[in-house]
């Protein structure tokens, strides 16, 4: 019949507040509508039903205003809120010296014939706190130089993607032949591991020395079951540095072409560049960004996790499971799972406990934003609207109504302030002696990066 209200973030809920939300994260409030303006909205709504409502004892669009009101008073007073609700109880909210995290929960609404509509809201805020130094913090930085090495090991790993690999005839596998396999990994019963089909150079670092066992002296077409130890980085702990059950199913023997290392080559990866010496500039640019890219989330982590241990706070309790709920859809796709039984509960544990983390930090920024004056001009936010349009290939007005519709726009404009506030705290944090970093490891670092080749299980 029309009647409802919605859940959520300064969205209305018949619901009450969670018992366990901490007491430094609850506020309460009553408020009075008027009598006039409620029977006004009453009346229409009434209206609005009786020639559809169906009462015991009365002929369908016969029935009184005044029973109307006695059927339908629960459904009425929900109505009845979600019109005043928006307008008294979170408009007067907003004006106290509180920040709303989730709420209203409306806990008592009483309807009285001539008298005002009482409201009882309660509603889960941001704790407030005692900001601490913020300057001076202990934060490792990283000093990226990209050096020749690096773009040689990187131009490798580019070749290696570009390589050919011609079919050869079925004979016994040597050292540094490749193979076409699939390989699956058993724990139990549990699949751990499979793959598509991969090529692996038997005995290559790359590739992993039960594997390369595994294949060495097999030909095409036969399966070889083996033992594998999983990776001691492995995503789930249960099964890291664990031995498990694997099989190998080789599909063929290749021989591989890598390409000429010239500017043929550099054309042929980017079709804009001219030479090998754009293309290695074009390298040192791309595997400079990804660097002080994961080395500034290193550092962000960090500066997260001594700002929370700083600053020690309760949290509101839905507003919190809010967030831990949309860590872990985000860490399910990730993983391409559907269920959090497919994640290891380690896994989960670390996921929530950085959302913690990030959840206080954010709060701590915020108020050293509004300390130091942070904010975040117009002309930033254009920018970013732009860049946003541009990668869903949209007109900035269109991009401006689906960030508004969402309420993306003001997550945007906190995203900017936040950023430019860790930049602040960061360029003011000390880095413990001897524990300034650099790209010293070309290997390690490509890998970091998201470039490590092809080989492998």
């Amino acid at each position: 019949m029309g009647f409802g209200l919605r859940d959520g973030p300064l969205g209305c809920s018949t619901m009450p507040l969670p018992l366990d939300c901490p007491a430094a994260c609850r506020y309460e409030m009553d408020v009075e509508i008027p009598w006039d303006l409620v029977a006004e909205e009453r009346e229409r709504l009434v209206k609005s039903i009786s020639k559809s409502a169906t009462v015991p004892g009365f002929r369908q669009g016969r029935v009184p205003a005044t029973v109307l009101n006695r059927h339908y008073e629960p459904e009425i007073i929900r109505a009845l809120a979600g019109t005043f609700v928006p307008q008294y109880v979170i408009q007067e909210v907003l004006k106290r010296d509180v920040e709303v995290a989730t709420g209203p929960y409306l806990e008592a609404i009483r309807l009285v014939e001539g008298a005002p509509l009482k409201v009882h809201a309660d509603f889960e805020v941001f704790p407030k706190f005692e900001l601490k130094e913020y300057r001076g913090l202990p934060i490792r930085r990283y000093d990226v130089e990209v050096t020749d090495e690096m773009v040689d090991g990187y131009l490798e790993d580019l070749r290696s993607r570009h390589a050919t690999y011609q079919n050869l005839d079925p004979r016994p596998m040597v050292d540094g032949d490749i193979a076409v396999a699939v390989i699956t990994a058993h724990d139990g019963d549990k699949q751990v591991l499979e793959t598509p089909e991969t090529h692996y150079e038997i005995g290559a670092k790359e590739t992993m020395s039960e594997i390369s066992e595994a294949l060495l002296g097999k030909v095409p077409g036969e399966t070889v079951k083996f033992q594998m130890t999983m990776p001691q980085d492995h995503g789930e702990e249960s099964l890291a540095g664990k031995l498990v059950s694997a099989r190998a199913e080789i599909k063929g023997l290749t021989s591989r072409e890598l390409p000429e290392l010239d500017d043929e080559f550099a054309k042929d990866v980017d079709n804009s560049l001219e030479s090998l010496e754009d293309l290695r500039a074009s390298v040192r640019e791309t595997y400079g960004a990804q660097l002080s890219n994961m080395f500034r989330q290193q550092e962000i982590a960090e500066l997260f996790h001594h700002l929370a241990s700083i600053h020690q706070m309760d949290m509101p309790t839905a507003y919190m499971a809010s967030r831990w709920n949309g860590a872990l859809d985000r860490l399910r796709q990730a993983r391409g799972v559907d269920d959090n039984a497919d994640l290891d509960k380690h896994i989960i544990e670390s996921a929530l406990g950085r959302e913690t983390i990030a959840a206080r930090a954010e709060l701590i920024l915020d108020r050293i934003a509004a300390v130091e004056g942070i904010t975040v001009s117009e002309s930033e936010i254009a920018a970013e609207v732009q860049a946003y349009a541009q990668a869903r290939q949209l007109t900035p007005q269109r991009a401006v109504e689906d960030l508004r519709s969402n309420g993306a726009l003001n997550a945007m404009r906190d995203d900017i302030r936040r950023n430019k506030v860790a930049s602040f705290v960061l360029a003011e944090a000390n880095s413990p002696s001897g524990d300034e970093s650099d790209a010293s490891d070309p290997a390690a670092d490509r890998d970091a990066a998201g470039e490590s080749g092809e080989q492998g299980a």
